[in-house]
């Protein structure tokens, strides 16, 4: 039987972060593409959009931290059942949902004239996994979630020091050498190394393992460091080749770049040596409606950008916060709503 077990609250602190950074990177975005490079609007942009740029990185370390924990029983059944069908039947829903927001929005403009072509248009797009842009994020989980029984049987039985040595070799293959291989020399190579490396996709679990690591085996607080160098690796980098090459490259961000994974490193080492941080009950609220304001909240962006008032409505010193506040009240009150509805608040939120 499975005991009980007061909630963590530092993982709770660590969801909100990361649920704050999500409207905010897409938000900044508008920017990012939107105004001339090198301009202060734009430079705005990008420190903005790379703040909590480590927000699905940081989703999946909770998740680690979670289901790897040997006292809580996952079967594959269980995962299967309860988890991952949770996850494909809200990424079909919601999918669904943005295509016919947009067959709407785009019919109300008079971008759309044949509904019936645009509807058959729409399900092929959800049937191909042709998903609104930020739902890849569930795509991937369904991949975690299916190799969360497996990574467990090596999570029960390794010691500290294995775990620490499959970390080192995802870190290696999945955030050091692709990245290393858009530079020469690396970038000449040919034949079986080009396959060495591990792509997002897979490499996520990388993430997981790292998250329950930590959870388990404590790691020092001089880690939080690694946030703010993160940080500048990110930001100074984006700089350096959109500005060299005269490209907008989203090479230092992705989610497996180094300083992406440093940032998420810092932030995850700063809360969990902090206890004193994890009092009160707004984090679990935040937290537990996280998933919802994740599928949610770009709905009100592509409504904000209707109206015109997006992140180029003024500066983004100030037009990002504002709109990021705005959006975040409008899509927790969204959840307030769909966590009263029986069947949705259990599949679909």
């Amino acid at each position: 039987m499975e005991k009980t077990r007061k909630r963590d609250t530092s993982l709770d602190i660590i969801k909100t972060i990361a649920i704050m950074g999500v409207p905010l990177i897409h938000a900044a975005a508008v920017g990012f593409y939107g105004y001339p490079m090198g301009s202060s609007e734009w430079f705005t942009s990008v420190f903005w959009g790379n703040i909590l740029r480590s927000a699905v990185p940081l989703f999946l370390m909770v998740t680690g931290a979670l289901f790897f924990n040997p006292e809580k029983e996952f079967t594959g059944k269980t995962i299967y059942s309860k988890y991952i069908l949770r996850i494909v039947a809200s990424l079909i829903v919601w999918a669904s949902l943005y295509e016919v927001f947009n067959i709407a929005l785009e019919y109300k403009v008079g971008n759309v004239t044949d509904i019936f072509d645009a509807a058959r248009m729409s399900f092929g797009n959800v049937v191909l996994f042709k998903h609104h842009f930020h739902l890849y994020y569930l795509q991937i989980v369904i991949i975690v979630y299916a190799l969360i029984p497996i990574v467990r049987v090596f999570t029960f039985h390794a010691t500290q020091k294995q775990m620490k040595y499959a970390i080192l070799v995802w870190v290696a293959f999945t955030v050091i050498y692709p990245f290393l291989r858009h530079f020469a020399p690396l970038d000449r190579l040919e034949g079986i190394p080009t396959q060495y490396e591990i792509n997002m996709t897979y490499g996520a679990i990388g993430y997981s393992l790292l998250g329950y690591y930590i959870k388990k085996y404590g790691i020092n607080k001089n880690f939080s460091w690694c946030y703010l160098i993160g940080l500048a690796v990110t930001i100074g980098g984006t700089i350096i080749m959109c500005m060299g090459t005269g490209e907008l490259s989203e090479l230092f961000y992705s989610v497996v770049s180094p300083g992406v994974f440093l940032m998420a490193l810092g932030v995850f080492a700063f809360v969990m040596n902090r206890k004193s941080l994890a009092e009160g009950n707004i984090f679990t609220k935040i937290s537990k409606a996280s998933f919802c304001i994740y599928l949610v909240h770009d709905f009100f962006n592509i409504i904000f950008a209707y109206l015109g008032f997006d992140a180029m409505y003024a500066h983004p010193v100030i037009s990002v916060p504002v709109l990021v506040i705005v959006n975040f009240v409008l899509s927790y009150v969204v959840y307030l709503i769909l966590s009263k509805i029986p069947v949705v608040n259990k599949y679909l939120i």
